[in-house]
């Protein structure tokens, strides 16, 4: 079987498109062959179909007004991604799409160019784009179903994109434009990576036989679990810096717990203002930065547990799979898809989402419990060997296209 893999970036940005290289070299090894569609970028991995890629468009990049507005226009119709995908359907003849993250550089023309070539279609919901303008449903520091039924006006009147009105304008046109031209209607099927995601497009109205229920599996292989004497006693925080992902309300709860030390792996738009506003921890807690693979392996392998303390729906985060393929647990909170894997009592411990003093509780106490913990990791690793397997994803996907393609 012949893939068309496409995601507007082909560099590893983030989880769709750590996942988009996973699932490639899964594909492959079970002998299939991929076919790339992306945004030409000089960090883009080296793929001989490098040269039919779409040129770059970077909208965050500051530019002459005329610029920005034809570029705006390009979110609705890009012609050269409509163009550009036919020329590879044809001379490529995939036999399926799979689809990640074309929202706004690719857009809905990439859609409507496979469904004129006849080519089927999956995506996988990596975030809530589809339903939500700003991809999150989270603004204002709290969780936001506003646009449900269609109420696209709410991102310009609350600046959910960027805080700035021109984008959220964008973005309520964008989605606008897709309810009313069907173009999201012209994917054939939808990839779940959670329950939680699955249950949620269901809820904003799409039909529940389109959408599939596939967890993500990681290569075991790329990762060793951690030794019971590696363990140094730490929190540890990895992730964006930015107030959906809750780090507030560790750093508060830390404050009232003792003997908790934390480490944040990440950068983000709250960096100075957390090290500000917590700057009385001192050393309990330490910024890392961003870390490169192998040292945020390592400091994962030496936290007692990790911390995932959203306050937005995540959907199904690669900081779990990666906690437990190293054989540590997760203290996560009680939104999205995070309690699908994190097991009170099994794989780690779950608490209320912005629940400051039961984060305080849950920290203190893991940090008197080691064992405990180191059991609560053995388990996680077990779970990544048994039930999140790259073998039962690689043959859940293959099902979806086979059927996609089936006479």
């Amino acid at each position: 079987m012949k893939i068309l893999e496409v995601n507007k970036y082909y560099y590893l940005r983030g989880g769709s498109e750590r996942y988009l290289f996973d699932i490639t070299a899964l594909l492959q090894q079970a002998g299939h062959e991929v076919v790339p569609f992306s945004m030409k970028h000089e960090r883009n991995r080296p793929t001989p179909f490098a040269s039919g890629f779409l040129d770059e468009i970077d909208y965050r990049a500051d530019r002459p007004l005329g610029q920005k507005l034809r570029e705006a226009a390009r979110v609705l119709w890009n012609r050269e991604a409509y163009a550009k995908t036919k020329a590879l359907v044809k001379r490529e003849r995939p036999d399926v799409a799979h689809l990640h993250n074309i929202a706004h550089q690719l857009s809905g023309s990439v859609v409507a160019a496979l469904r004129d070539e006849g080519v089927p279609m999956v995506q996988t919901m990596h975030d809530y784009k589809r339903i939500c303008p700003a991809y999150t449903l989270f603004q204002g520091g709290k969780v936001c179903e506003r646009c449900k039924k269609r109420r696209y006006w709410n991102p310009v009147i609350h600046n959910c994109l960027m805080g700035s009105r021109a984008a959220s304008t964008v973005a309520a046109l964008e989605a606008a434009w897709y309810a009313m031209t069907g173009l999201h209607e012209k994917i054939d099927r939808l990839h779940a990576p959670s329950h939680f995601m699955r249950h949620k497009l269901m809820e904003w109205g799409i039909d529940g036989k389109t959408v599939d229920y596939v967890p993500y599996g990681l290569d075991l292989t790329r990762y060793r679990a951690a030794r019971d004497d590696e363990d140094q006693g730490y929190f540890l925080y990895a992730g964006r810096l930015s107030r959906e992902k809750g780090l507030r309300v560790v750093l508060e709860a830390a404050r009232r717990a003792h003997g908790v030390h934390i480490v944040v792996a990440g950068e983000g738009p709250e960096r100075e203002w957390l090290a500000r506003e917590f700057a009385d921890l001192g050393n309990r807690v330490r910024y890392a930065g961003y870390l490169d693979t192998p040292s945020l392996h390592d400091a994962i392998r030496g936290s007692r547990a990790v911390l995932l303390p959203s306050q937005w729906y995540e959907n199904a985060p690669f900081a779990i799979y990666e906690a437990f393929a190293l054989g540590k647990p997760v203290i996560g909170s009680s939104r999205g898809g995070i309690p699908e894997m994190v097991k009170p009592g099994d794989t780690g411990w779950i608490e209320p989402a912005g629940d400051i003093d039961a984060w305080a509780r849950v920290m203190e106490n893991v940090s008197e419990a080691r064992a405990e913990a180191a059991e609560r990791g053995r388990a996680g690793r077990r779970a990544m060997e048994t039930i999140y397997t790259t073998e039962a994803h690689t043959k859940a996907m293959l099902r979806i296209f086979e059927k996609l393609t089936a006479p």
